[in-house]
């Protein structure tokens, strides 16, 4: 069984030896990154050895405050991580009163993607080519595209004929997620089936 490691109890270089197959190696040339974690497998035989839990920042700010050099020389990135993540997430569209009253019996809404000339990317809502709705880019997105999805229902009812990504948009709101397309393909039917 892999042994879990806290973030700042784990020792850059640090030696492994394999239960299984005696493989002795450095850590650190066996390591794979996912979104919460890093794991270190075996060299020899590929059995996980470690699991290390990237830190939140509440234990990055109490590592820093028990002097952890890592930490406090991680704080000040990871502070600015968390107040960027808090600003972004103060721009998202979250009530349908938000959005602007349109004409029309059966609206198409885009969503499209765009990049501002400051490098930012967006997620905006068009229709009939008029920007209704701007907000940040998230990758991988289409959780996000289904909240949108619910918010414009419950703000143009049975008007609401469709949530077209553009074609521009598709790379940031499907990423690697293979059922991604099939879930706003879903999405959309559901509008048609509703009529």
């Amino acid at each position: 069984m892999a042994e879990h490691v806290k973030y700042y109890d784990y020792e850059p270089g640090r030696a492994v030896t394999c239960p299984s197959c005696r493989w002795t190696g450095s850590a650190d040339d066996h390591q794979e990154v996912h979104d919460d974690l890093f794991d270190v497998s075996c060299g020899g035989c590929g059995q996980l050895l470690l699991i290390v839990l990237f830190p939140t920042l509440t234990e990055v700010r109490e590592a820093a405050a028990s002097g952890n050099p890592r930490a406090i020389e991680d704080l000040p990135a990871i502070e600015e991580q968390a107040a960027s993540r808090e600003r972004r997430r103060g721009l998202l569209l979250r009530d349908a009163r938000q959005l602007p009253e349109l004409a029309g019996v059966s609206l198409t809404i885009e969503w499209a993607f765009v990049v501002a000339s400051d490098g930012e990317h967006w997620q905006v809502l068009r229709h009939e080519g008029q920007e209704i709705w701007r907000e940040p880019a998230f990758y991988e997105s289409v959780g996000r595209f289904e909240q949108v999805f619910e918010i414009l229902r419950a703000r143009y009812g049975p008007r609401f004929a469709e949530l077209r990504p553009t074609e521009e948009s598709q790379t940031w709101l499907y990423g690697d997620a293979l059922s991604s397309p099939s879930i706003v393909t879903k999405l959309n039917a559901s509008l048609r089936s509703a009529r």
